[in-house]
């Protein structure tokens, strides 16, 4: 910009945008256009990061609770917020762990966290799923060591992301201009196992996150006074934006809210929390401003992914030209998504095919693609679960118990990635639940070699509670060697010693990474499963094959002698019937050589009898071998791409 008048001067000033977005004037201008607050994010780093925009047009009521929607105002419970506000604002480099149960607000408070150091002109925003392989990722990384302004990098579910974790740890530490405020926040269930297996990594991490911030946040209790003021809030709040969605429009939403402020607000008021008042909120508004029928559910959470369903029911009518489903299905599919998630068409489509019992590719793209538009195409795969994430846990447990093979049909057949997935999320969700994970343990009985041990411990380690997936060891993996049993211990709670964390740290990175090297050892643990899976039967079966191949042509033949026998004995019998007792002696002959053909097959077929349980127990193996050696060409093909990927990049930069 010029800091003269326009025409008398030459000179122009830079300004950072930071100036502009942050002026109050400037505020007020922008919010009356696009109905929000401005984010600035840093540019550099868009390689890792995610946009965090609120959205101008929710598709849907729950869209409404996401954090980015900044409906309610954000209200601090303690100095949460000024006490991470003043840690960011520190010199050097520091990592801060924020931990609590679903629903205290991590993710809220991150936010307004976010937006408080950008206003001041600091980087700040969330760290998206990136791959190490791509250019524009591996540029933003390559940054963190030189950096020029306060930054501060957020990871959600940082527990499920230790490569992530891991890698900007060692970046962001080595930043040359030591005195910078540079912070790194991790946002996490628990403060478990997987914590202390990230700072005991190597001597450098160790060094580096010695003093760092562990901080377990809490959700206090709201009194009744507060509950009513925050449930207000958020009926106003909500009041406001319900316009923007189709199904409310033309109703006078000021109205329905003060009323319904005014009145008592009726919800149960067991949980206490702003989360669980917001929800209360909404699905109060919807009801008071008869939204589609009546609903009666026990739960408010119930109540809201009714009202949910009729979004999904619509946009099912838009998508798929459907005006009504099988009942329950809507809500199977939903939590296939929620429950495993997408990387890709293709994963998406195979859960699907094994959910159905059937595959039919147009048909079934169809139906992925409905899901992948129904709750929003996310930057980092194909399918992304309903948010708040509380919400889908329920929907996911209340799936399952109302219909078993939403899990039992298809756990069996997905990919590693969303093996794990399943394993966090139902771990988060009911840890304890008996059903639920009996189902589980049912599958991974049946599909040892498909749910090995080694992917169940490195997922134990990221839970805030691991007694589902060790119920599931214990059932499955009955016969374990001393190094799993000390790494079950481990994720159990127990001290681990040195071997015992070095094993625990391979099988967590493996479990939860998405890179080249550990799709690698995932690709070779799969091999070896194969073998020892083939070892069940490979020594008798191909035994059995070779004598077969040898006996089986030669008691055809003899069956043939024996079907020539009873063909001619026939012809005997009508000649014998018209008086041809000429026949007599030729038809003793012919008895005896179909005696003796049948004796031939009788000491044939008792030669392939030790054989016999070999073949009986080839067709669960075959069963078992086919879903594994699937898995085994789709990492392979995968790590092939990304491996193509990279030597092209270095190609292009090493003409350049």
């Amino acid at each position: 910009m010029t800091t003269e008048t326009v025409g008398d001067s030459n000179r122009l000033a830079a300004t950072p945008i930071t100036e502009f977005i942050f002026d109050k004037g400037m505020q007020q201008i922008l919010r009356a256009s696009v109905h929000h607050d401005s984010v600035v994010e840093p540019a550099d780093l868009d390689g890792i990061v995610s946009v965090n925009l609120p959205w101008q047009k929710p598709r849907s009521w729950v869209s409404l609770l996401r954090p980015t929607a900044d409906v309610v105002p954000y209200r601090s419970q303690g100095d949460d917020l000024v006490d991470l506000f003043g840690w960011a604002s520190q010199e050097g480099f520091d990592t801060c762990l924020l931990h609590g149960a679903t629903g205290v607000g991590k993710t809220r408070l991150a936010h307004e966290l976010v937006r408080a150091v950008a206003k001041r002109g600091g980087a700040a925003a969330f760290v998206a799923e990136f791959d190490d392989i791509n250019s524009e990722a591996r540029d933003s990384l390559a940054r963190l060591t030189r950096l020029r302004h306060q930054t501060l990098l957020v990871i959600d579910y940082a527990e499920t992301k230790p490569d992530v974790v891991r890698r900007l740890i060692e970046s962001l530490s080595q930043n040359e201009d030591e005195e910078l405020p540079v912070k790194l926040l991790l946002l996490a269930r628990s403060a478990g196992t997987w914590w202390d297996l990230v700072r005991t990594r190597s001597t450098m991490l160790d060094d580096v996150l010695h003093d760092a911030r562990v901080h377990r946040l809490v959700a206090k209790p709201l009194t009744a006074d507060q509950q009513i003021k925050v449930y207000i809030e958020a009926v106003r709040g909500f009041a406001e934006r319900l316009p923007s969605i189709r199904e409310c429009a033309g109703q006078d939403w000021t109205g329905i809210a003060q009323r319904l402020a005014a009145s008592s607000p009726l919800y149960d008021r067991t949980s206490g929390s702003p989360m669980a008042c917001q929800i209360a909120a909404l699905t109060g508004l919807l009801a008071a401003g008869a939204v589609g029928d009546d609903i009666v559910a026990q739960s408010t959470r119930d109540q809201l992914l009714a009202h949910e369903r009729r979004y999904w029911l619509r946009t099912a009518h838009e998508f798929l030209g459907v005006d009504k489903l099988p009942e329950g299905l809507l809500d199977d599919l939903v939590a296939l998504v929620c429950l495993y998630g997408a990387r890709t068409r293709a994963d998406a489509l195979a859960v699907l095919a094994h959910y159905a019992k059937r595959d039919e590719p147009e048909s079934m793209g169809r139906i992925a693609e409905f899901l992948a538009r129904l709750l929003g195409h996310p930057s980092d795969g194909y399918w992304q679960p309903v948010h708040p994430s509380s919400l889908a846990e329920h929907l996911v447990v209340e799936r399952i118990h109302a219909q078993p093979w939403v899990i039992i049909g298809t756990l069996p057949h997905v990919r590693d990635y969303q093996l794990v997935h399943a394993l966090t999320l139902l771990s988060r969700a009911a840890p304890t639940d008996k059903v639920l994970w009996g189902h589980v343990a049912s599958v991974a009985k049946k599909h040892r070699h498909r749910m090995p041990f080694e992917l169940l411990a490195g997922a134990a380690v990221a839970v805030p509670d691991s007694r589902g997936i060790a119920a599931v060891i214990a059932e499955a993996h009955r016969e374990l060697r001393p190094a799993q049993r000390a790494v079950v211990a481990a994720f159990s709670g127990k001290t681990p010693s040195d071997q015992a964390r070095r094993e625990l740290w391979n099988l967590y990175s493996q479990a939860y990474s998405n890179l080249p090297e550990a799709q690698l050892r995932r690709a070779a643990s799969r091999a070896a499963s194969i073998q020892e899976l083939l070892s069940i039967v490979r020594p008798g079966l191909t035994n059995g094959i070779g004598a077969g191949m040898e006996m089986l042509p030669l008691v055809s033949d003899d069956l043939d002698t024996l079907f020539r026998a009873f063909a001619e004995g026939g012809e005997f019998a009508e000649a014998t019937g018209r008086g041809g007792y000429g026949y007599n002696e030729y038809a003793v002959e012919t008895t005896r050589k179909a005696r003796d053909a049948a004796k031939r097959v009788v000491g044939r077929l008792d030669e392939l009898s030790p054989y016999r349980n070999s073949f009986s127990k080839a067709p669960g193996v075959l069963d078992e071998l086919g879903p594994a050696l699937t898995e085994l060409a789709s990492e392979i093909t995968d790590i092939r791409q990304r491996l193509d990927e990279l030597a092209e990049d270095f190609g292009a930069a090493g003409s350049d």
